[in-house]
């Protein structure tokens, strides 16, 4: 007869990171886009991604040999009190048992513990289980986020492409987000791209003398030896301008600028000013998610 199951949870802060780094790892390791970290790659990655340990909250499940991290709910909070979940997960053996409601539910108590009066999160198209829980716990969704690559093989000469020069992220991101016309997603507000300041590359595109675009980069590690990538982070155009035919100009410019290198971008809004010149550019949508909101403005608080 098989033991019944044993399982607590708790927030991260409270106990080892070695168990959260458990409990991410094997949460994820079936997940389409899982990456694997170690105790230092785990302290970047909540760093860069405005996660708290004492906001987010964790499963311990009772095996063979003691407690293991067996499922998490990772939340962001920022100063202004916008809240959002960038990881929800549990160990494949312990799925539909209810847990990743008890974990989430953790974090929504949290977060409008802390002020917050939503949530927010993204769920890949096909992640039915996923989009059957949010929908349940009364997630709405807001808009469609895309996946966008370029690869070497389908950059094609444009006549829009112009000269971009490097340029310093830190000195034009205020005003490349001034530019902007859509919100961005939590990954790539203002905030959380400064987290990556000293790793970004920069570029500034210029008509007479005078600013008209910016980009700015990550550098990611290649997925084969010489083939170089990068993650399309933050881009604008001036609002004085012809938006499009500026967009057009920038994307063109860039992949002319990188022409080895595959280029990717991650949760660009589907109604983006954008999107028309990825495509026009080579770039092919590879995935999408949905942006799912919850307001906790009457959710409850303790009173303690």
């Amino acid at each position: 007869m098989s033991l019944p199951e044993q399982t607590r949870f708790a927030f991260a802060d409270a106990v080892p990171l070695a168990a959260v780094c458990e409990a991410f790892n094997r949460g994820f390791s079936d997940y389409k886009y899982g990456v694997q970290f170690d105790e230092t790659q785990m302290e970047r990655f909540l760093e860069r991604s405005g996660v708290l340990r004492e906001n987010s909250a964790v499963m311990l499940a009772r095996g063979e040999h003691g407690w293991h991290g067996a499922g998490l709910a990772l939340m962001g909070l920022d100063e202004q009190c916008h809240a959002w979940c960038s990881g929800l997960a549990v160990v494949p053996e312990l799925r539909n048992r209810g847990h990743a409601r008890t974990l989430i539910e953790m974090i929504q108590q949290k977060a409008s513990e802390r002020g917050a009066v939503s949530m927010q999160l993204e769920v890949l198209v096909h992640n039915a289980p996923a989009l059957h829980l949010y929908r349940r716990l009364g997630y709405t969704a807001r808009r469609d986020l895309l996946f966008w690559r370029a690869t070497p093989e389908t950059l094609a000469p444009s006549p829009a492409a112009g000269d971009l020069a490097a340029a310093n992220a830190a000195d034009f991101l205020g005003t490349l987000y001034r530019w902007q016309t859509e919100p961005p997603a939590w990954q790539r507000t203002q905030r959380s791209v400064e987290r990556y300041l000293s790793d970004l590359w920069g570029y500034v595109m210029q008509i007479n003398g005078k600013p008209v675009g910016y980009v700015a980069c990550l550098p990611t590690a290649p997925n084969e030896p010489g083939k170089p990538r990068v993650r399309l982070m933050a881009m604008g155009v001036h609002p004085d301008g012809e938006r499009a035919a500026l967009a057009d100009r920038l994307i063109a410019s860039l992949r002319a600028h990188l022409p080895d290198t595959t280029i990717s971008i991650i949760n660009e809004p589907e109604t983006s000013l954008f999107a028309p010149a990825l495509v026009a550019n080579g770039f092919d949508e590879v995935d999408r998610q949905i942006e799912m909101w919850l307001d906790l403005s009457d959710y409850p608080r303790n009173s303690s």
